[in-house]
């Protein structure tokens, strides 16, 4: 994902219960007796550019001990 990104590529990890179907295995080409699938990559341009979401300061997610 991270090299995708680095090429301009926008990506997206999914894990959606429908890709797994016995169908949708076929389809893509995979033997189902021997592979299965754990998630999916999607890969292709992104419609526009998004943003950088707000972050909050380093203070309030970490402490110190």
């Amino acid at each position: 994902l991270l090299g995708a990104t680095a090429a301009g590529i926008a990506s997206y990890w999914s894990t959606t219960a429908a890709l797994m179907h016995p169908e949708a295995l076929r389809w893509c080409g995979a033997n189902i007796e021997r592979e299965a699938a754990i998630g999916w990559i999607w890969l292709g341009h992104a419609a526009d550019e998004p943003g950088i979401p707000p972050r909050r300061p380093v203070s309030e997610r970490s402490r110190w001990l």
